[in-house]
């Protein structure tokens, strides 16, 4: 990264720019806007319509990965405007960002960066009747799964270092835990406010400073992954409609669907891709729960897991994971007794292989 003070720079609207004709040349040309397409130069004659900027930083960048951790680690306020793709004459992209301040947005020092006594899990039933609360982990975000079940999959699935995937990443639970296990991360949601979250949630200071992009995208379609480039995949999915995360104001939310043949049908769709963009002996985890209808059950989690094998994966690990805190089970306890139905209290944790 370079960077260049300018006490003063001026800038004027592209049409104004490309409205002074030839004379345009004469003009200390710095860099274009991506924001508003606006010109930027270091000197300007009086008799053109120009603002003035007092006390300016350009920086510029020739790794694009760079630029973009820079910009997203800036305070929102301190950026004038950007520019992710200008093109030198001598054909080098270079990025830059106009900015008032060149001091980074402080990320929160945490007390408790690590689990305590964390053990590894050996059996196929896990249980954490706590959910770890370490780093910026909490349970704001209805129906993220724990932190203690990410990390268990990423420490006995990957090494340090490697590419996974989230496709649906919710609260950021897996990208919390890549950031502390050294493992890069592409995190998509389909929910912008998912991906908000995400990026809150990652504003502390590790020990490791891996790649984590998080990017708003449809888990059904990874056009932006090449074939084989993922060692490991964590999905956690909607059950369903059971919980309803983007309010109906998302066509495309699988949360949407009420249907659980259609709900399936979609998930093969992203169990397509995951196979896809998965390298070969690699591993794919998913947790997902069942659920009733009129009281009936309605095995989801085996109708998912059908779709899956399908698609080509086989099946490593069927762990059983029980479920704390519901916080439906209260009002349910009664509901449950009147009507003669068990609460369903556990999740199917499928562990899939690329073979």
């Amino acid at each position: 990264m370079n960077v260049q003070k300018y006490n003063k720079l001026y800038t004027m609207s592209v049409d104004d720019y490309y409205a002074i004709g030839n004379n345009a040349e004469k003009l200390n040309f710095v860099f274009q806007g991506s924001s508003n397409w606006d010109m930027y130069f270091s000197s300007a004659d009086e008799k053109y319509d120009v603002d003035e900027i007092n006390n300016a930083y350009l920086l510029s960048f020739k790794d694009k990965n760079k630029f973009e951790k820079t910009l997203t680690n800036m305070p929102k306020e301190s950026v004038i405007d950007y520019s992710m793709e200008h093109y030198k004459e001598e054909g080098v992209n270079e990025c830059y960002i106009l900015t008032n301040s060149i001091v980074k947005k402080k990320k929160t020092k945490i007390k408790k960066l690590q689990p305590e006594n964390f053990e590894q899990e050996c059996t196929t039933v896990w249980s954490f009747a706590r959910r770890g609360n370490w780093a910026t982990h909490n349970s704001k975000y209805r129906g993220n799964w724990a932190p203690e079940v990410v990390r268990n999959l990423i420490l006995r699935y990957s090494t340090e270092g490697d590419y996974l995937l989230d496709p649906m990443i919710g609260g950021g639970t897996t990208a919390i835990e890549c950031k502390l296990l050294n493992r890069n991360l592409l995190a998509c949601d389909i929910n912008p406010n998912a991906i908000e979250l995400t990026k809150n949630a990652l504003e502390f200071e590790s020990e490791f400073d891996p790649k984590i992009e998080l990017k708003l995208n449809d888990a059904r379609r990874l056009s932006m992954l090449e074939d084989e480039s993922i060692d490991f995949v964590l999905n956690h999915p909607p059950y369903a409609d059971i919980i309803n995360y983007s309010d109906k104001q998302i066509n495309e939310d699988l949360s949407n669907i009420h249907d659980l043949d259609k709900f399936c049908d979609e998930m093969e769709k992203v169990a397509s891709e995951l196979y896809r963009v998965l390298r070969p002996n690699k591993f794919c985890a998913i947790l997902i729960g069942d659920t009733r209808r009129k009281k009936m059950y309605q095995p989801l989690a085996s109708m998912v897991m059908q779709r899956f094998l399908k698609v080509g994966f086989s099946l490593k690990e069927d762990i059983i994971k029980q479920q704390h805190n519901c916080k439906a089970t209260g009002f349910w306890v009664n509901k449950s007794k009147e009507a003669n139905f068990l609460l369903i209290m556990h999740e199917h944790l499928f562990v899939f292989q690329k073979l």
